[in-house]
Parts: C-alpha cells; sequence; structure tokens
C-alpha cells in the first residue's frame, strides 16, 4: 500500500539541493532532515527502553490531499495529440499531502494527517493504508457522497512526469476542518501543506502553527495557487525547478523573487496594522 509515496523524497530534492539559497528567512530547501525528522524505526523494544536512551520520534502534522493513484509507465511523455502505448499500470494510493505523510511515518516521525477522502471503496482502501504505516487518521474524514481525489500519472524512462489531478473529496477540506485539528498542530514540530487542497485550509493551518511557534513547510504544487499571504506564514518551501522558475522573471534567482513577494506581504500587512 502506498507504494507512489517514495516518489515523494524524489521529487522534493530536485532544485533545493542545487540552490542551497538562504534569504530573508525564506529557505528554499529540500531533504527530509529540515523539518526535524529524525530516522528511528520504532521496534518493540522502545517502549521497554529508559527515557533518553534513543532518539525522540519528531511530531508531524500534514495537512493537504489523500488520492487514488494511477501511475502510467511510458517511454516518453507524448505530445500534445499523441497516442503513446505504455508499459504498465499500477494503482496505488497517492497525494502529495498523503505522500509526505507516510514518508515521515516510515522515516520514524509520529504523523497526525488532516485531509479530506470519499465515502467510497478507494476512501476505505486509503485510510486503511494510512493506519497500516502507523498514522493518526482521527482527522481524515469521510465526505458523503463525494468520491476519493484521483491523479492520472505518467511516467518516463528519465523519471520525467506529468501528473493530472481530479480533486474530489480533497476541494470539500476547509479552514474549518483544520481549526478542528488545532492542537495536533500547536503538539507538532513542523507543519506540512501542498495545495491539492484549498489554500484556504493550508493558510490556515500556517497561522495556527505560527502562532504556536511551530516550523512550517510548503510544497507549492500547483504552483498557480500560492498566494503572497501563505508565502508570509512559510518557513521552509519545497518547489522543483519548474515551479520556482515559473515565479521569477530571472529564471536563476528564484529564490530571490520569492523572498521579495514574501516580505513586500510581510510590509503591507504591517502598514495596515499601524
Amino acid at each position: 500500500m502506498c507504494k507512489q509515496s517514495a516518489k515523494a523524497v524524489r521529487y522534493t530534492a530536485g532544485f533545493g539541493k542545487r540552490s542551497g539559497a538562504h534569504e530573508a528567512g525564506l529557505r528554499t530547501l529540500s531533504s527530509s532532515n529540515l523539518v526535524g525528522i529524525r530516522p528511528h524505526r520504532p521496534t518493540d523494544k522502545d517502549d521497554e527502553m529508559p527515557e533518553g536512551s534513543f532518539v525522540k520520534r519528531s511530531r508531524i502534522a500534514v495537512v493537504g490531499s489523500a488520492n487514488v493513484d494511477l501511475t502510467f509507465r511510458t517511454p516518453r511523455l507524448p505530445v500534445p495529440g499523441e497516442t503513446l502505448a505504455g508499459r504498465s499500470l499500477h494503482q496505488g494510493m497517492g497525494g502529495k499531502g498523503a505522500n509526505q505523510a507516510v514518508v515521515a511515518a516510515r522515516l520514524g516521525a509520529e504523523v497526525a494527517f488532516i485531509a479530506k477522502v470519499g465515502d467510497d471503496g478507494s476512501g476505505q482502501q486509503a485510510l486503511d493504508a494510512y493506519t497500516a504505516d502507523g498514522i493518526d487518521v482521527s482527522h481524515v474524514e469521510r465526505e458523503f457522497d463525494c468520491p476519493t481525489g484521483t491523479a492520472a500519472i505518467m511516467v518516463d524512462d528519465d523519471a520525467d512526469n506529468c501528473i493530472i489531478v481530479v480533486a474530489g473529496a480533497n476541494a470539500k477540506l476547509t479552514a474549518g476542518d483544520v481549526q478542528s485539528a488545532r492542537s495536533v498542530i500547536e503538539r507538532a514540530d513542523a507543519v506540512l501543506c501542498q495545495l491539492e487542497t484549498p489554500v484556504e485550509a493550508a493558510i490556515e493551518a500556517f497561522r495556527i502553527a505560527r502562532a504556536a511557534g511551530v516550523r512550517t513547510v510548503l510544497t507549492p504544487a500547483p504552483a498557480e495557487l500560492v498566494t503572497d499571504e501563505l508565502l508570509s506564514l512559510c518557513d521552509v518551501c519545497v518547489p522543483n525547478r519548474p515551479r520556482s522558475q515559473r515565479w521569477s522573471v530571472d529564471r536563476w534567482r528564484p529564490t530571490r523573487t520569492l523572498c521579495r513577494r514574501r516580505s513586500c506581504f510581510a510590509n503591507a500587512e504591517s502598514s495596515k496594522s499601524r
């Protein structure tokens, strides 16, 4: 289950490691250790070990999407109007939010997932998969008369990909749903958000986290949904190269552009409050 989750590490690792930039308090970096995940594989002996004798498990709250992934393997990606013969088709659990939650849990973190799935068989399958990975699903709600989100993913021999997502229940996640999970966010070491769910939910999660001194980590996908307010609440931003270049007039300085947007919004909000 959740076999697609391994892609999350690769997808978020592309741009950040090359830039290594740190400007105006906004980091455009990748790798799981930035969000405080310390690799620790829980065992049955953990409960018998005295306190302090092993690395403390980080608490991670993930607010995001839960999908069924249909992954098509093909030698290359098609151009518009072209039909290609694929090599294989795999169906599994996915979604950018679910992928992050599963990867964090498998790295040994205590993970709480805040999301919505449909009232269909795929929704139950997703809940079972998350539970099997030790993820707290008490804030994953079943949305009545709504399908679970679905993603069609094409992956070529160079591991480049194109993804089409039908939101389904993901589109029903609200700021109120996030408020209901306030205590989970406030106890976390880091909060992770993406944008396959409404941006209002991500903003609310980051507001709660910022007030509680919790680190906020944004995967800005789809990039066109990113707002200046969201960036102003973001501690760590993890775009891939196409997303970061889309934001920047100067394609080689995307981090400077991000920081300028973030600072301008913060300054504007500060002026309003005077």
